[in-house]
């Protein structure tokens, strides 16, 4: 798991990008975590701690934040 964590309105930069990207392709989490995500994000630890299965539906909102088609 890859945690970039960014201010209310701090910007990637495309390095950033390039390496959340790399997590995200070799199977791992990349996650681009601003203040108003944060409850999302716990949410998605609590559950990776209990040992269930991610929801994908919880990383999919977290990765939109970073994510575009190359």
């Amino acid at each position: 798991m890859g945690i970039e964590i960014k201010a209310k309105h701090g910007k990637v930069s495309p390095l950033q990008v390039y390496n959340l990207k790399q997590i995200d392709r070799s199977g791992g989490c990349a996650i681009l975590l601003f203040p108003d995500d944060f409850e999302s994000f716990k949410k998605m630890v609590k559950l990776i701690n209990a040992g269930n299965t991610v929801s994908m539906d919880i990383y999919n909102t977290l990765k939109e934040r970073w994510w575009k088609d190359d």
